[in-house]
C-alpha cells in the first residue's frame, strides 16, 4: 500500500519490558532532623524512579534503626527477599 505524499509513516515503538523496582531509605534515629532526611530521601528517590518509563515502583522500604545492630534491619532483609523471589529486579 502506497501512502499519500503528505503522509509520513511512523512505525510503532517496540513495547518495553517494565522493570519492577523499589527504593530503600534509612536513618539511624527518630529525631526530627533524621525524619526530615528520611522524607527527603523518599521524595528524591521516588522522583528519580519516575524519570524512567520502563521502571515501575512496586515498594518503598523505610527503616529507622541504628547501624550498630544488623539484626534490626528488617526492611532491608524484606527487600533482599523481594529480590530473591523475583518481586523486584536486582540491578
Amino acid at each position: 500500500m502506497e501512502l499519500a505524499k503528505n503522509v509520513q509513516f511512523i512505525p510503532a515503538r517496540p513495547k518495553r519490558e517494565v522493570t519492577p523496582v523499589a527504593i530503600y531509605c534509612k536513618v539511624s534515629t527518630a529525631d526530627a532532623a533524621q525524619l526530615d532526611s528520611l522524607s527527603n530521601q523518599v521524595s528524591a528517590l521516588t522522583s528519580y524512579v519516575s524519570n524512567f518509563d520502563e521502571w515501575k515502583l512496586v515498594d518503598v522500604y523505610v527503616e529507622v534503626s541504628s547501624s550498630k545492630k544488623v539484626s534490626s534491619h528488617k526492611q532491608f532483609g524484606r527487600m533482599i527477599r523481594g529480590c530473591k523471589s523475583g518481586k523486584l529486579n536486582s540491578l
